[in-house]
């Protein structure tokens, strides 16, 4: 508008006063007449700068809007070579202005995608506009996928077309997908865990039961053997149970330091990889899950001993560290934790590093359980995994755990057997559960009587409780399909007797009632599959 202005100022001027020549000379102007010329010439003149400079402040206000969208914006000829293009440098798909512009639009295109784009271009390029997704080919070579609108550019030749990064929505969308995923494989893993742990109670069991009274060291040892495979058969179940949703960790307080030493050498006896430990001598305490913590650093580790299998050393550090409140970790201000494997031979594409913990490694067997598993462990132990992967160096991951201002007890539970004496209620739906659970509580100098549900636990502790002293413990499991569980059972017990001292027992480790037992009103918790010495200490530690 402004440039149609100025051109019609110029032409009136040239259509102004001329004068013209009489006898070979020019007639001279009235003295006011000369004047006014002058003004209308200054007044034009005037008119025209200020239009100019309006025009080039308005050029560069569009050209600022532009530069600084948040979406790439270019318009495209008609034979689809791109004229202008609103960028110096696109930090998306990583094109400088002057290798774009005069380029065919095609050139950015994927093959596959080749065919749909013309139809969408022959679309505008009759006038209709449109949204569609599709990709491009950034600088480096590798497809970003792209939310596009184009529409035909009023005045000018071609169209207008717009891109933006749709990347992050569409790694969210495959993430939740994932997630869908996971939680039908969650329901299934939490419900085949918690009847292997059945079972596997009843097998530690009675292995604790035969090395009792086994006499022979050879058959001793085939036992021990047993009980080994038995107890590794346990850690793959608390891996399943990782993944049930809504499970919490049965946390204690924690020397971290002792824990991160037995569960890498478990891993590393008779190998030929080494570990080198610089651990902090004033290294905080935390309030962790043992066996999940164990687990995730067991995973970690077996997956670094696969990629050296024809030897090495992994690097392991533990020191404390605070963070401030915009830390990059996303994680809570305060005192960590920070616990530092570096490892040779495991090198994970960079490409895969944010994903890695749900997908495979190069790691021979796959590997994604193990990372997955680990991944799942610290976050619901309220910390932090991360890694660094480098061809040539190896792969370090970085774990960072909330520490704990509580003070340890220096002088630790020995493993050991306790026996003791009283009477003992055993609720448990399953035959073989309450049949080895009764030999042990024998062999721990108890006795003890068994019920189905809690409907019987009920009346036999009622019966009990009038007829004489009573039970002086209950151990409940707390999940009785058909039946009265756990958390009904507790209730009703304690509206009867108040001072009634009751055990939690379940195959469901990660059960909120689990680690939050006193809420609910038990006095202890017993994860299954438990050993005769987990519920020799136990009983002992309640009674």
């Amino acid at each position: 508008m402004h440039e149609q202005a100025v051109d019609k100022i110029k032409k009136r001027k040239q259509k102004g006063v001329t004068l013209k020549r009489i006898h070979g000379k020019k007639a001279r102007p009235h003295k006011e007449q000369s004047n006014v010329i002058k003004l209308h010439d200054q007044q034009e003149k005037s008119l025209i700068k200020r239009l100019e400079n309006e025009l080039r402040s308005t050029k560069a206000h569009l050209e600022s809007i532009l530069v600084h969208s948040f979406d790439l914006i270019l318009h495209i000829k008609k034979d689809g070579t791109i004229r202008y293009v609103n960028r110096q440098l696109d930090s998306e798909l990583g094109y400088l202005q002057d290798e774009l512009q005069g380029r065919h639009i095609l050139d950015i295109v994927p093959d596959h995608q080749k065919k749909f784009i013309l139809e969408k271009w022959n679309e505008v390029n009759e006038g209709i506009s449109g949204t569609y997704e599709t990709q491009l080919i950034k600088a480096d070579g590798i497809p970003m996928d792209c939310l596009i609108s184009q529409s035909p550019a009023e005045g000018l030749d071609g169209f207008i077309m717009v891109i933006h990064n749709i990347s992050d929505r569409r790694s969210m969308e495959h993430e939740l997908l994932k997630m869908q995923s996971l939680e039908s494989v969650s329901t299934f893993a939490g419900g085949f865990a918690h009847d292997f742990n059945n079972i596997l109670t009843v097998i530690l069991g009675n292995i604790s039961l035969a090395k009792m009274y086994v006499m022979e060291k050879e058959v001793y040892n085939y036992l021990v053997e047993i009980e080994k495979a038995a107890i590794r058969a346990k850690d793959l179940s608390m891996q399943l149970l990782t993944f049930s949703e809504g499970k919490k960790p049965f946390k204690t307080l924690t020397a971290i330091d002792k824990l991160i030493k037995d569960s890498t050498l478990s891993v590393l006896k008779g190998t030929k990889v080494n570990c080198e430990f610089f651990i902090s001598p004033d290294l905080w305490n935390v309030e962790i899950d043992r066996r999940q913590i164990g687990q995730a650093i067991n995973n970690l580790i077996i997956l670094a001993y696969h990629a050296m299998s024809n030897g090495g050393t992994i690097n392991i550090q533990a020191y404390n560290v605070s963070l401030g409140s915009e830390n990059m970790l996303g994680l809570k201000s305060g005192d960590y934790i920070k616990v530092s494997m570096r490892t040779q031979g495991l090198v994970i594409p960079f490409e895969n590093t944010e994903k890695i913990f749900a997908s495979s490694t190069n790691k021979p067997g796959g590997g994604s359980l193990e990372l997955a598993t680990a991944y799942s462990i610290i976050k619901n132990n309220n910390g932090h995994i991360t890694l660094e992967s480098k061809a040539g160096f190896g792969t370090t991951f970085y774990i960072y755990l909330p520490a704990s201002s509580d003070k340890l007890d220096i002088k630790e539970r020995e493993k050991r057997l306790i026996r003791g004496q009283g009477s003992v209620l055993v609720m448990d739906d399953e035959d073989m559960v309450r049949l080895v659970t009764g030999k042990m509580l024998y062999q721990l100098g108890y006795t003890a009587e068994f019920v189905k549900n809690g409907d019987e636990a009920i009346q036999v502790y009622k019966k009990a409780k009038e007829s004489s002293n009573g039970f002086d413990a209950v151990i409940i499991d707390l999940t009785i399909p058909g039946g009265m569980g756990g958390k009904e059972t507790i209730r009703k017990l304690i509206d009867y007797d108040p001072q009634v001292k009751a055990i939690v027992a379940s195959g469901y480790a990660h059960d909120p009632v689990m680690s939050e037992y006193k809420d609910y009103g038990f006095c202890g918790a017993v994860p299954k599959p438990f050993t005769i010495e987990e519920l020799g200490n136990l009983l002992q530690s309640i009674l």
